[in-house]
């Protein structure tokens, strides 16, 4: 029987080990707006203040010098290699004096084909209402993977060297949430994850190696992650055979947050 499981604080620590994974800039280096620097290796500034979290909201906003910006990679990737960056570029050339989040939106929002090659989606019912049901990708598989870096390596080429895109989201681990860490699955969907070869293990590492390719690929643009005080991971429940065919439906422990 898979459990839903969720692990306090797990998240946090994942972030700061994931992080640790790329080159660490000496201090004289990782401030901002330290000019003495190389300026290759100098990071573009961090958001911080007032960000806007949808570009729309800037017409009532004007004061606001960040934002973020969320699209589906489905809208991006129309096919194998085929990129439209066009309405990232309309936002930018319309807001030129405001710096941006971009997160390119994987999970759900996968192309079809992508989660076709990966070895189909699994069906996520969310166990909140706060969620939306779709065809989630088999994210911890290497073809996945595959995909994911070409992706960013085709946006790395397009905005790395823009100073408005200052920050990538990696969404590559993600379900029907923006965070990684958070299945979002019911009871039902727990089933179908594990039947689909999910495992604790798979989800950290996809955390892990994806978040270093994206800092290999990023010199100067932050690279971050949608955290979570919770990680929400299956696991096989006790006195269980490891067989499908034997899997009970298991219980659900729905993602909490503290302050």
């Amino acid at each position: 029987m898979p459990l839903l499981h969720v692990a306090l604080s797990s998240a946090v620590a994942l972030v700061l080990q994931v992080a640790l994974l790329g080159t660490v800039l000496p201090a004289s280096q990782a401030h901002d707006g330290d000019h003495s620097a190389d300026p290759a290796t100098v990071l573009k500034p961090a958001l911080r203040g007032l960000v806007v979290t949808q570009p729309r909201s800037l017409a009532t906003v004007p004061y606001a010098d960040f934002a973020s910006l969320r699209l589906p990679w489905n809208s991006i990737e129309t096919a194998p290699g085929v990129f439209n960056f066009s309405s990232i570029d309309g936002v930018l050339a319309a807001h030129d004096d405001v710096q941006f989040r971009l997160r390119i939106m994987a999970g759900i929002h996968s192309p079809q084909w992508v989660k076709d090659v990966s070895g189909g989606c699994v069906l996520i019912e969310p166990n909140s209402p706060n969620g939306n049901t779709g065809c989630a990708p088999r994210f911890w598989t290497d073809a996945f993977h595959g995909h994911y870096v070409n992706l960013m390596e085709a946006v790395a080429a397009r905005y790395e060297d823009n100073p408005q895109v200052v920050e990538i989201a990696n969404s590559e681990c993600t379900t029907i949430y923006s965070e990684p860490f958070i299945l979002g699955a019911d009871t039902a969907s727990i089933d179908r994850l594990w039947a689909a070869n999910y495992t604790k293990a798979g989800h950290e590492t996809c955390l892990r190696r994806s978040t270093s390719a994206m800092m290999d690929l990023f010199d100067t643009t932050r690279i971050s992650i949608a955290g979570h005080t919770r990680w929400q991971y299956i696991v096989q429940a006790p006195g269980t055979r490891t067989t499908a065919s034997t899997r009970r439906r298991g219980r659900t422990s729905a993602p909490s947050s503290t302050s």
